[in-house]
């Protein structure tokens, strides 16, 4: 088990200033407004600058377990979390800190758990099977809706299958060399016998060609659950969520 505590201060942050911000204090900002001969307002320059601040701590956590390897195999689980409490930015100095933990692209909290089952099959190979849970916590939208109220963007929930198969490389046996004077069954004898063993057939054939060789196949957002509507162009957080849906994927390693 772990907990980590972090408390990370960042100055000089780039960011880029409220437009209406640059226009309320125009001296603060030469030349970001940019005015026709009558005075009106044509551009707003609002170009990122290294004059932000940011401040924020919160917990990693987790644990992970593994049983003993038992007749019918073993199991695997891991659980890694975080939890954000407090995550703020100055945009100017001497400005008001803007509290983000819990709004709009940061959760306050996520997590990820899985638990995976495993078997050694032929005194060799590794059969692995296993579910992970992502979880990402509900905040609120960075846009109030017209009647003043806050959307609250909902928590997404995924779940990813992953099943494997490892081949092994048999164990290769080095023949046994009986005491001087003694024959393989413990009869003396007036020279050395060495001792062949039998030859494994798991390092013969198409075993041979195997060894050391992974297939997995899996599948991510099994339930091709959608990410929950955020106000932005694109419909969703494009930090903590992703459009993608129920994908698949095949691997194969082969180690030399």
């Amino acid at each position: 088990m772990y907990v980590d505590y972090y408390n990370i201060e960042k100055r000089n942050n780039i960011a880029s200033v409220d437009p209406q911000f640059i226009l309320n204090h125009e001296s603060l900002f030469p030349g970001a407004v940019v005015r026709n001969s009558g005075g009106a307002v044509l551009v707003i320059n609002n170009t990122f600058q290294n004059i932000g601040r940011l401040e924020t701590e919160g917990f990693d956590f987790g644990l992970t377990y593994t049983t003993r390897e038992f007749v019918w195999g073993k199991v695997d689980v891991e659980f890694n979390g975080n939890y954000i409490q407090r995550y703020v930015i100055q945009n100017l100095p001497d400005q008001p800190f803007i509290v983000r933990a819990g709004r709009y692209t940061l959760p306050i909290y996520r997590h990820s758990a899985q638990i995976f089952y495993s078997k050694t099959l032929f005194g060799m190979d590794t059969l692995s099977t296993g579910v992970t849970w992502n979880y990402v916590d509900s905040e609120q939208d960075q846009t109030p809706e017209p009647s003043g109220k806050v959307h609250v963007i909902g928590n997404w929930d995924t779940f990813d299958y992953q099943v494997a198969y490892n081949f092994g490389r048999a164990e290769e046996l080095a023949p046994e060399t009986p005491r001087p004077g003694y024959l393989k069954d413990g009869k003396r004898s007036l020279g050395e016998e060495a001792i062949s063993p039998h030859r494994d057939r798991g390092s013969s054939g198409w075993r041979r060609y195997l060894a050391d060789t992974r297939f997995v196949f899996g599948v991510n957002n099994v339930f091709d659950a959608m990410p929950p509507f955020a106000d932005q162009l694109e419909g969703y957080n494009t930090r903590t969520t992703n459009p993608f849906g129920r994908t698949f994927y095949v691997e194969f390693e082969k180690r030399f």
